[in-house]
């Protein structure tokens, strides 16, 4: 029997999920140059639970200029435990892939707190 997450990967999609840190170079003090390596190897979509990365200028100069679409998790995710956070994740995936198909380049959205309306997102992006 297959796990979720191998379920949603296998379904037939035009994505690769790749974690960030596949890309990261420790010890980082910045996500810059893994988003420049990721975005340098063809990515274009961002999933994230940081969310420092909102508040860090630099992060958010480099997810605009690499023309990124960012989703963010939202604040209180990260004080869940790993089970509500993978269940979280699960049940908003296929809106998630929905939404980037349909998102223009430098969109950044955030995931709202709900169990019940997954595919509700907030903008949070830079006004054009």
């Amino acid at each position: 029997m297959l796990s979720p997450v191998k379920a949603l990967l296998e379904k037939r999609t035009p994505i690769d999920v790749v974690m960030a840190r596949d890309y990261a170079e420790p010890p980082a003090k910045s996500d810059v140059p893994w988003l420049c390596k990721f975005a340098a190897d063809g990515g274009r979509v961002v999933v994230t639970g940081d969310k420092r990365m909102r508040s860090r200028l630099d992060e958010q100069a480099a997810l605009r200029e690499l023309g990124l679409i960012v989703f963010f998790f939202p604040n209180a995710w990260n004080s869940w435990p790993m089970t509500d956070k993978c269940a979280f994740l699960l049940k908003w995936w296929p809106a998630i892939l929905s939404k980037a198909e349909q998102s223009k380049p430098r969109e950044f959205w955030e995931m709202k707190l709900s169990w019940t309306q997954a595919g509700d997102f907030r903008h949070v992006g830079p006004k054009p």
